[in-house]
């Protein structure tokens, strides 16, 4: 397997294992602990980039991985959030040009998260984790 695709493979992955940690650390906190559902969110949301970025910079990138991790994990957390504009864009993108979407929404749901992945893997692949390391 290439380098992209196995970096794909484990990104994914990842991606798995922190929608695991935000829909845990969610559930916990809103149920176990009666927190509301916005501070919940942002705890979990929080959670989850953190283990992704743990586990992106020791396996799917690890030889391109940052010296410096405090300027690598801000970068990686930028693009975390910019992935977000790009999901919610396309998912009311959708909605907006076909209407009709509105009785399926989770179509458009799906086309958002699908674009706010590639775009995370793109950028997360050409600008967090830059460091040392082979060129791709």
């Amino acid at each position: 397997m290439g380098t992209l695709a196995r970096q794909f493979v484990w990104f994914t992955l990842a991606g798995l294992a922190g929608l695991a940690v935000d829909a845990g650390l969610f559930m916990l906190l809103t149920r176990a602990s009666l927190w509301s559902i916005a501070p919940a969110r942002a705890v979990s949301v929080c959670g989850m980039v953190f283990v992704t970025w743990i586990l992106n910079r020791a396996i799917t990138f690890a030889a391109h991985r940052s010296p410096r991790r405090g300027a690598e994990f801000v970068r990686y957390a930028a693009v975390q959030a910019s992935g977000l504009v790009v999901n919610l864009g396309v998912f009311a993108l959708c909605l907006w040009l076909l209407p009709s979407l509105r009785q399926t929404p989770l179509v458009p749901l799906v086309a958002g998260a699908a674009a706010g992945f590639a775009f995370n893997f793109v950028v997360t692949r050409t600008l967090v984790f830059r460091g040392a390391g082979p060129r791709r």
